[in-house]
């Protein structure tokens, strides 16, 4: 089974408790593993939840009907959606037509949990609140937990969805620069700046999404607004 068909099949929850730990364990060592997740969690959810429903449906079933088996040319298609959504969304935003709440809920999608590492005491009460959408708690149980970049990481994504974006830039501004998670910190973080109103710092988180990293599309597409 090559990484495609396991990382969908992780996705999709379709592997054993047994399954799971192994494939954890080999995802905190195999960087293209990471990639492939991110791709593919990236177009899960750039699918799912982009606003203009009616447009992207409308553009993927034809590139569906033309794409048949060929699953890089699909994808191809795919971005090319994401790019013109998420640029459309990105200019409704920064022509004032979008307000700044309404374009931060629209991109802001708490990351999938994903543990490298594992949590002592309270551990799975706090992924489990996680996972469940109760944040406060699950800021609450984190908190009591030895301060990974792992932990970091997912305290700042849920600091971000209770409204505290001060003590979600902190959290996820300590993430070691050999984390695994820096590409999707640097995503959070240039939309939690973009929404506290550092434009500048937007543009600097943005700029170091490169192409194989989670959200690219999407931050070429702000970029290309937040500088004319």
């Amino acid at each position: 089974m090559d990484k495609v068909e396991i990382v969908a099949q992780y996705l999709a929850g379709e592997m054993t408790s047994e399954e799971q730990v192994r494939f954890l364990e080999e995802l905190a060592q195999d960087q293209a593993l990471q990639e492939e997740l991110s791709l593919q969690q990236d177009f899960a959810i750039a699918l799912k939840n982009e606003r203009n429903k009616a447009l992207k449906s409308e553009l993927l079933a034809y590139a569906e009907q033309k794409a048949g088996s060929n699953y890089s040319w699909y994808y191809g298609i795919a971005a090319g959606v994401s790019i013109v959504i998420a640029g459309l969304i990105a200019f409704l935003y920064l022509s004032g037509s979008s307000s700044k709440e309404d374009f931060f809920a629209a991109n802001f999608e708490p990351y999938p949990y994903v543990f490298t590492t594992r949590l002592s005491g309270n551990g799975s009460a706090a992924s489990e609140a996680y996972k469940n959408g109760d944040f406060s708690t699950a800021i609450q149980l984190f908190e009591k937990q030895p301060m990974s970049d792992t932990v970091q990481f997912y305290l700042g994504i849920a600091y971000a969805q209770t409204g505290n974006l001060e003590s979600a830039s902190a959290r996820l501004e300590q993430i070691a620069p050999s984390s695994i998670f820096i590409p999707q910190k640097n995503w959070y973080l240039g939309l939690i700046y973009l929404q506290s109103g550092d434009k500048e710092g937007a543009i600097a988180m943005f700029s170091k999404i490169t192409e194989k990293d989670y959200k690219f599309i999407e931050a070429q597409a702000l970029l290309g607004q937040l500088e004319n």
